[in-house]
């Protein structure tokens, strides 16, 4: 049975929120390149939020944020010290603190409002969970004249979730590793390993492989840390998953490439997933065994045994590298400079 992105798209709601005006530009380079980041973000539970703004780094960016080097977090004057032509802003949720979150209160920026005055600044945002609060996020992008948005799933289901996007502005970008990160590949593996959060409204199938794990052989289920800036589980998190030959990595009801897919691949799993066939991961996709979101215990048993059998290290240490190459943060952070810079020259 197929499952595609228009499978997806029909089946999550998608919520009244209108599409905001496009805001004026009047900028004619994108020469000095600033990003607003959170640097706590490095200590989160997962880093890849970090990943994505150090990544700019490689692309010619600059980065401002308490906790860097320059530590600035007054807008006003860290447009006046940059001259900055082009601005990635940190999704606002990041350095928007609430009481008793665990995020980083000193990370907030202050005046943010002042890019929607400055028309010779081309203002970008980022998106990550579409589906989180729209009208926050509509309200942070109108508040900052955000002229595009860098979606890291298929920006098809993130204008359907975040219909405030423009989809002509929405800049694709994917998740990351850290090669440093990532053990080296050793063929020494066994069975399969589930993990991730367990909400049963948004991972419906892994709930259900979490219910039939105990009845397969040679499965193993960790569970998730929770949310927290204590210093990032991503090494250790790698380190297991690389002692399995098979990962499931489910992709939640809103069809999302997670970050979990390539770090599988990197460390040398073969993945299972719900990733819809229309969304092709580059490099890497050959290595996705697909299955439908409403696959039965029997259906998931012959899948799993098949993916263990046939396992062959040769291939899944060419898959590792293909992903260590292609989805270094780095790597990701140049191409995703270049791709603003494409939109900013064309708008």
């Amino acid at each position: 049975m197929r499952w595609t992105i228009d499978d997806v798209i029909r089946s999550i709601h998608s919520p009244s929120v209108p599409q905001l005006a496009v805001p004026g530009y009047t900028g004619e380079s994108g020469v000095r390149r600033i990003g607003l980041a959170v640097e706590s973000m490095r200590r989160h539970t997962s880093n890849e939020g970090w990943q994505a703004m150090s990544g700019l780094c490689s692309g010619g960016y600059k980065l401002y944020g308490h906790g860097l080097d320059d530590s600035n977090v007054e807008v006003d004057s860290i447009l006046t010290e940059s001259n900055a032509d082009v601005v990635v802003v940190q999704d606002k949720k990041e350095w928007d603190a609430k009481p008793k979150d665990f995020r980083e209160e000193r990370a907030r920026f202050v005046g943010i409002a002042q890019l929607a005055n400055r028309s010779d600044i081309f203002r970008v945002t980022a998106i990550r969970d579409a589906q989180h609060k729209p009208q926050y996020h509509s309200e942070a992008a109108e508040e900052m004249g955000a002229h595009a948005w860098i979606a890291f799933y298929h920006p098809r289901i993130v204008n359907h979730l975040a219909p405030y996007t423009r989809p002509n502005h929405i800049i694709r970008t994917y998740n990351t590793v850290d090669p440093s990160e990532v053990p080296d590949f050793s063929p020494d593996k066994s069975g399969a390993i589930l993990s991730g959060a367990m909400n049963r409204k948004v991972y419906p199938l892994r709930n259900n492989l979490l219910a039939w794990h105990k009845d397969f052989p040679d499965v193993s289920c960790i569970k998730h840390p929770g949310y927290h800036r204590d210093g990032s589980n991503t090494p250790e998190y790698l380190k297991t998953i690389s002692k399995h030959k098979v990962a499931f990595c489910t992709c939640s009801i809103y069809g999302y490439a997670l970050r979990k897919i390539i770090e599988a691949t990197a460390c040398g799993c073969r993945v299972i997933t719900d990733l819809p066939e229309d969304e092709v991961l580059p490099e890497i996709d050959g290595n996705l065994i697909r299955m439908h979101p409403t696959a039965t215990k029997e259906n998931v048993r012959k899948i799993l045994a098949w993916s263990v059998l046939s396992y062959d290290p040769s291939e899944q240490k060419h898959f590792a590298e293909k992903a260590i190459q292609f989805y270094d943060y780095r790597q990701v952070g140049r191409r995703l400079a270049c791709d603003i810079e494409k939109l900013r020259s064309e708008y």
